[in-house]
């Protein structure tokens, strides 16, 4: 088994998906509107909230990547939904 892989099953046990950004119909409806104010967040970004982890692509293999973005879905559930986007939004 892979570290990639022995991360993704840590993540699964903690409730969190990861998701191929591509394949999922909502990040392609927040990637069109997103696309006037940032144009590569579809390919040069990873996303994370409510649980789920969207990675792009050319990521899919980025122990780094997954690790980061758990970072932020762990501070959230710490924080709480709200003042974690907040804080989050204006550092």
């Amino acid at each position: 088994m892979t570290k990639i892989e022995k991360l993704d099953q840590f993540l699964e046990t903690r409730g969190i998906r990861v998701i191929h950004k591509e394949d999922s119909q909502f990040m392609k409806v927040l990637g069109w509107v997103l696309h006037f104010i940032c144009p590569d967040f579809m390919e040069n970004y990873a996303t994370s909230f409510w649980g789920c982890i969207w990675v792009p692509q050319k990521m899919w293999n980025s122990l780094e990547v997954r690790c980061h973005e758990y970072t932020h879905i762990h501070d959230m559930m710490d924080e709480g939904d709200l003042l974690y986007d907040l804080r989050y939004l204006f550092p």
